[in-house]
């Protein structure tokens, strides 16, 4: 459950996930004070890209690089396609 804080943060950033693999093909969108909150937002909504933000598994400090470089390609406007067969596009 969201805070009253959580719920009235303003929405800078959103993200759009499209993950395509084989015959699959799925959009996903998340929003959030920054370009990481959004594509986290997005990411946790398909088991595709969940595993980039989980930060119960042991790979999350590993994954830190993906996550890095995630934030710098959304921040310069490009589509981040270095995690699996997902593509992460800033679209505010």
């Amino acid at each position: 459950m969201k805070t009253i804080a959580e719920a009235t943060a303003p929405v800078t950033s959103v993200v759009k996930l499209v993950v395509c693999h084989g015959n699959y093909k799925a959009e996903f969108y998340g929003n959030g004070a920054s370009v990481l909150e959004a594509a986290e937002a997005a990411a946790i909504q398909s088991t595709y890209s969940s595993g980039l933000f989980d930060r119960s598994s042991g790979l999350y400090e590993d994954r830190a690089n993906y996550r890095a470089g995630l934030v710098q390609a959304l921040k310069h406007g490009e589509t981040y396609r270095d995690f699996g067969w997902c593509d992460f596009s800033r679209i505010a």
